[in-house]
């Protein structure tokens, strides 16, 4: 039987399916409900489940949800891209799909595919994925951490510009606000860059030496090096395992986040390996339900 792995992500949700070996299911696109009724989020995402799974080799076994924002218990308190507060979603999912459900933090659940890849378990490694904003989790040795509420860590959410304004958190001058998707845009636009492109056109445009993009990525890694030597500071880390849309693009930036790494890394503190990792749109929901089957022990 296969666990499905649900990405509730900053602008839309994925699905996908795995078995203990492959994955056996895919489809992406989903609208995420911008409501703030509970019972029409859990039916509209409860459908989406019961839809995919009408397409699957047979019925699935458990579902595991990966979402950003603030999490513990399985409830999302906190969304920071839906109107979503204090949403009970492993019970209201589970009452309608009559199945075990689980909810991590995307960045866990991203954290968790990576390692994975990486085959190291016994170890300290700080998980970041960069997006529409910028998320943390956080391995040590042998299990995910959470803090005494539950909630993994937000590194996101650290201060770097404390004189800026608030970002949609209400925390002025957040790691998130300066190397989050809406920096890059800002960055390339202050530098002169023309139209309202995404990530994905900047990147091109860098790569044909367009000088307001190249600058727009150097500064992105400056910013994205800053918040991850501070963390280092704090967790010395034996790993830093980057994903996400944002990081696919890392060769335009990573020169100058190397630099701030070492910048802003205290001397006496080891250097963590940092790896960019190779893991496709399907990451976030395939560590969702890698979380499921460690929770229920199927697949």
């Amino acid at each position: 039987m296969s666990i499905i792995g649900m990405d509730i992500g900053g602008t839309s949700i994925k699905l996908g399916a795995w078995d203990t070996t492959r994955r056996v299911g895919w489809q992406a696109g989903y609208k995420i409900p911008q409501s703030t009724d509970e019972h029409f989020i859990a039916d509209q995402l409860a459908g989406y489940i019961k839809e995919f799974s009408e397409r699957l080799p047979g019925p699935p076994a458990a579902v595991g949800v990966g979402s950003c924002g603030l999490i513990s218990g399985g409830v999302v308190f906190q969304s920071p891209n839906t109107p979503w507060n204090s949403l009970a979603l492993v019970e209201l999912l589970s009452l309608r799909l009559n199945l075990p459900v689980t909810l991590i933090n995307d960045a866990d659940a991203f954290l968790l595919a990576a390692l994975t890849t990486l085959a190291e378990t016994r170890c300290i490694a700080l998980g970041v994925t960069l997006g529409t904003g910028v998320g943390t989790g956080l391995w040590i040795r042998d299990q995910l951490f959470s803090g005494g509420a539950g909630i993994s860590p937000e590194g996101g959410h650290i201060t770097l510009g404390i004189d800026r304004a608030p970002a949609n958190t209400g925390v002025p001058g957040g790691w998130e606000s300066l190397a989050g998707k809406g920096a890059l845009l800002r960055y390339y636009q202050q530098a002169g860059g023309e139209g309202s492109p995404d990530p994905i056109e900047i990147a091109a445009a860098a790569r044909n030496k367009e000088p307001a993009a190249v600058g727009a990525w150097l500064r992105y890694g400056r910013y994205v090096g800053a918040g991850l030597g501070s963390l280092c500071n704090v967790l010395s880390p034996d790993y830093i395992l980057v994903g996400g849309g944002i990081a696919e693009a890392h060769a335009l930036f990573e020169p100058a986040m190397h630099a701030a790494i070492d910048r802003h890394l205290l001397k006496e503190m080891p250097r963590p390996d940092v790896h960019f990792m190779e893991g496709g749109a399907d990451v976030v929901a395939h560590g969702a339900a890698r979380h499921a089957m460690m929770v229920t022990g199927d697949g």
